[in-house]
């Protein structure tokens, strides 16, 4: 949708929102006024219904003395009772007696009444069995002789079977009620529940006795849809359920709703009028409205395409438009001498950051998640051999970019193994080693990027291999006159006896003997690791058992030094592990040894092994010194200790190192977390150690 047509249905919509509360209103009107036409009719029909019913009671109660005797009819002495009883009562055209079943005793009337009626038989007739079975007087049979309205009328005589049967003239009763009009269409008229209708003025709707009886079968007292051949009617009727007859009004329903028909088609004539003309307004006021709005969209637009030269059009019918547009043609002159300004900070910045990436003697690169080099300083260009125009979109120069992709992507492999990465120096046979650090950029804005730096330690390496191969040869050389010494030790520790001033510069030899043992020992082992010629021997560990013999051996050490030392096991049970025994008690009892020599008097040390799901995790936590924080990522590296200026004997450098190539024999992993001052822990995690 269009702006122009967006406006235009808001302002059009807003000008409905009193037409539709008034259009509410006004069918709510026209309910109501339905509603109250036909309460009149059911108003009407009630009072109808109770004169009827006074005018049938007293003619009810004239039928007392007559149907009250408890003698058994006889003709010719009650001849004479019904002569007097029509004389009494001309409204009685006919009287006379009928037997139990229906037929005629006797009767008296005129002789025109006599020959038109003939002998009464009411053996079938419904009046007649609604009497009989009821034991009340029936009303029925209406209709119209001579234009006269008449009626038969049946009442049980009290104690026995006969029946009165009288002609009823209802002319005087249906006067007065076919006087009463409802409107121009409006009569009430009577019927019986069968939908047999009855007027005096023979002006009786075309009515099938069928939707009459459906009316008042239907449970309602009115209706507004009463179906005719000809016209649709609304009425209303009231029960006279002593006589089986009712009451009822009828009118046509075009006529009984005009006026308000009228009144709703004027005022929806008015409501429609003032919609089509504040349609035709709001199309006026729209298309004045989108000239500013499409002007300073095309600005927006412009703005958005950073072209800030070109400025919005500043007349418009509108004051407040005009001096939108004019604040805008100004907001557009101090965003492009800001831009301009922060390109020249941001050249500036680059220009330092380059003149600083280029004395820095570490290889610096930035790169996209996909490992393609967006910035590389000097020296990483020549690591990653590619040229100095990175991301400008040259063609030939891609498969470089593509190529120092494919370097960062096999550096960040390599990196997920070793700290340490070896390279190609590019001359031949010669490698070139680096400390690699890695971080991942995440923006908001951008996709994620991977800053790498890369340190050359090729001549720390180179050293440190001097340095390992100097003590492989001293270890090979010197391990056999150790062991000569260590026998000699031996021999003259038998020799001299408990007590004696020599025994104590014996157990001082012999305890430099063994530390320079082990030092040669772990020169041996690290050189065998690396070489790949220590292989572990893997068998079932019962890693419970396996612990505590390792925790009682140095109970009594941790005793004499007063530190508080526990060994837990969480959801270990008889759990079997497959690891070489020997290679994992060595890494244990370096952990615990550690612990031992860098936890101060009266501290406290927990040995702790848990099974995790499928993951077996052992850590070794005191609450000593601590490692520096330069220290704690160079502690399983060789030749590194915590401390060069310990009061304590100072080891090898080798104990973890040594400790993390077992681990990852196992498969596994081991680091620690340390916070100066307040201890350190080291945690050993295998995974799938479990049989």
């Amino acid at each position: 949708m269009s702006l122009f047509n967006r406006l235009l249905t808001i302002v059009f919509g807003i000008g409905l929102i009193p037409i539709i509360p008034t259009a509410i209103f006004l069918f709510y009107y026209q309910s109501v006024a339905k509603n109250d036409i036909l309460a009149l009719h059911e108003n009407i029909s009630d009072m109808a219904s109770v004169m009827v019913r006074r005018d049938f009671k007293d003619v009810d109660k004239k039928l007392y003395e007559i149907t009250s005797s408890k003698e058994k009819i006889q003709p010719k002495r009650d001849k004479k009772k019904l002569d007097e009883f029509l004389k009494d009562n001309p409204q009685f055209l006919l009287a006379g007696f009928l037997d139990s079943k229906g037929k005629e005793i006797i009767k008296s009337s005129t002789a025109e009444m006599k020959r038109r009626f003939g002998f009464l038989d009411f053996s079938e007739d419904s009046v007649f069995l609604n009497a009989k079975n009821l034991k009340k007087t029936a009303i029925g049979n209406f209709e119209i002789i001579d234009d006269l309205p008449i009626c038969s009328i049946v009442s049980p005589i009290k104690e026995t079977k006969e029946h009165f049967i009288g002609v009823l003239d209802l002319k005087g009763m249906l006067l007065d009620l076919s006087n009463q009009r409802i409107g121009d269409s409006g009569r009430i008229y009577i019927s019986d529940f069968e939908g047999n209708l009855f007027n005096f003025n023979k002006d009786i709707p075309d009515i099938g006795p069928g939707e009459l009886k459906k009316f008042f079968e239907s449970g309602k007292k009115s209706s507004d849809y009463i179906l005719s051949n000809k016209f649709i009617y609304i009425g209303s009727f009231s029960e006279i359920p002593e006589f089986n007859t009712a009451v009822i009004t009828l009118g046509k329903r075009g006529e009984a709703f005009h006026g308000i028909n009228l009144i709703t088609s004027l005022i929806l004539f008015f409501l429609l009028a003032i919609a089509t003309v504040f349609y035709f307004s709001a199309l006026f006021f729209s298309r004045k409205l989108i000239n500013p709005v499409q002007e300073l969209m095309q600005g927006a637009k412009r703005v958005s395409a950073k072209n800030f030269k070109i400025p919005v059009k500043e007349k418009s019918d509108f004051k407040e438009f005009s001096s939108l547009m004019k604040s805008f043609n100004a907001m557009m002159k101090d965003v492009n001498k800001y831009q301009d300004m922060q390109v020249e900070k941001i050249i500036e910045e680059k220009r330092k950051v380059d003149l600083l990436m280029s004395l820095m003697q570490d290889a610096v690169v930035l790169a996209d998640s996909n490992g393609v080099p967006l910035y590389a300083n000097k020296i990483a260009k020549n690591i990653l051999d590619i040229e100095d125009n990175i991301g400008d979109g040259i063609e030939g120069h891609q498969d470089k970019i593509g190529f120092g992709r494919l370097k960062i992507r096999d550096i960040i492999k390599m990196k997920t193994k070793s700290d340490i990465i070896a390279m190609d120096s590019g001359q031949k046979g010669e490698k070139k080693y680096y400390r690699v650090n890695i971080k991942q950029l995440k923006s908001k804005t951008q996709d994620p990027c991977i800053f790498m730096i890369m340190r050359d330690i090729t001549l720390e390496h180179e050293i440190g291999k001097i340095k390992e191969d100097f003590f492989h040869s001293i270890a090979h050389d010197i391990r056999v006159p150790l062991l000569t010494m260590q026998g000699y030790i031996k021999l003259l520790e038998n020799s001299c006896e408990p007590g004696m001033k020599n025994s104590n510069y014996i157990e001082n030899i012999k305890s430099s003997s063994n530390h320079l043992f082990e030092l040669l020992q772990n020169i041996l082992d690290i050189s065998r690791i690396e070489a790949g010629n220590l292989k572990p021997d893997f068998a079932e560990v019962k890693i419970a058992e396996f612990l505590t013999d390792i925790t009682e051996k140095f109970k009594v050490l941790y005793n004499e030094k007063k530190i508080k030392f526990e060994l837990v096991l969480k959801n270990i049970g008889k759990t079997l592990i497959k690891g070489d025994e020997n290679l994992l008690r060595r890494v244990i009892e370096n952990l615990l040894s550690n612990a031992l020599k860098f936890t101060p008097v009266g501290g406290r040390v927990e040995f702790l092994c848990l099974k995790n799901k499928d993951i077996l995790e052992i850590s070794v936590s005191d609450n000593g010194r601590g490692i520096p924080e330069d220290k704690l990522g160079l502690i399983f590296e060789k030749y590194v200790q915590v401390s060069e200026n310990d009061d304590r004997r100072a080891g090898s450098g080798l104990g973890l190192a040594i400790a993390k190539k077992i681990i990852e024999m196992h498969g596994g992993n081991i680091y620690a977390e340390s916070v100066p001052d307040k201890g350190s822990v080291f945690k050993i995690e295998i995974d799938g150690a479990f049989i």
